[in-house]
């Protein structure tokens, strides 16, 4: 599904990404969920960025599922199913939960005009109330909220808004900025409920990055390791997580100590 060759990315004298190779066409399957995790600082946002061109690269080479999408525009990769949320939550503020809900959509709705002219859209509109309204629920919004603006909403739910887009666009592949950041336990357990049946029941690959171990320990398959811009560690969260180089990444220490 993703094969990442030797990318580096630099910003002035800073190298964000330096040469990180992630071939895993082998290992990365879909229907299942993945985590980058290691220290701030370390890239895992730029490598996101790199995987959904918000950001060009300095060299190497990105394929998503048997495309290169190295020279690939944003809007490009998000037709072939590349679908990212981001670790500051980026809704429009001026507009209800079900707009920000119903916009993840819109890849599948380049014939509006047409359906239109042929009296199509009223049925078509239920339909997305309906895809809308269910994906609400299933996120743990009252009915009530729908209309609401999202400015009115706590943190929790509107990163939760933001997560009911991404699989509103019926992604192919969703990167996830740290979706449990600012969750309540009860909202991270759901969360954790929901970012399962996308991959299990959708066959969606969820890769995302995080910071609370625990969580990735028991959600993800396997995860990867980036420290100062370099990969240095990938396989299952129980043999990577004990890796000496892991622990020194994070704590500056050796196992032992």
């Amino acid at each position: 599904m993703i094969d990442i060759d030797q990318v580096r990315i630099s910003f002035g004298g800073l190298h964000a990404l330096d040469g990180v190779t992630l071939q895993l066409g082998d290992d990365i399957e879909e229907g299942a969920v993945y985590g980058l995790i290691g220290p701030n600082g370390a890239g895992k946002t730029t490598l996101l960025n790199a995987l959904t061109g918000f950001v060009g690269i300095d060299s190497g080479r990105v394929s998503i599922a048997g495309v290169d999408v190295t020279g690939a525009s944003v809007h490009e990769r998000a037709r072939l199913g590349v679908v990212r949320s981001f670790q500051t939550v980026r809704l429009i503020e001026d507009e209800s939960l079900e707009d920000n809900l119903a916009i993840g959509m819109y890849r599948f709705r380049r014939g509006r005009a047409v359906a239109e002219m042929l009296g199509l859209a009223r049925s078509q509109r239920r339909h997305d109330r309906k895809r809308v309204a269910d994906m609400a629920a299933t996120l743990g919004f009252d009915a009530s909220d729908l209309r609401r603006s999202v400015t009115e909403l706590p943190f929790g739910l509107r990163r939760m808004a933001e997560l009911g887009r991404v699989i509103l666009s019926e992604p192919r592949v969703a990167l996830l900025d740290e979706p449990a950041a600012g969750l309540e336990q009860d909202q991270r357990v759901q969360l954790a409920d929901v970012l399962r049946s996308l991959a299990t029941d959708q066959g969606v690959t969820v890769i995302l990055t995080e910071h609370d171990i625990e969580f990735v320990r028991r959600l993800c398959r396997r995860i990867a390791v980036l420290d100062s811009g370099v990969n240095i560690a990938w396989g299952e969260p129980a043999t990577v997580l004990a890796q000496p180089d892991v622990h020194r990444a994070y704590f500056g220490e050796s196992e032992d100590v």
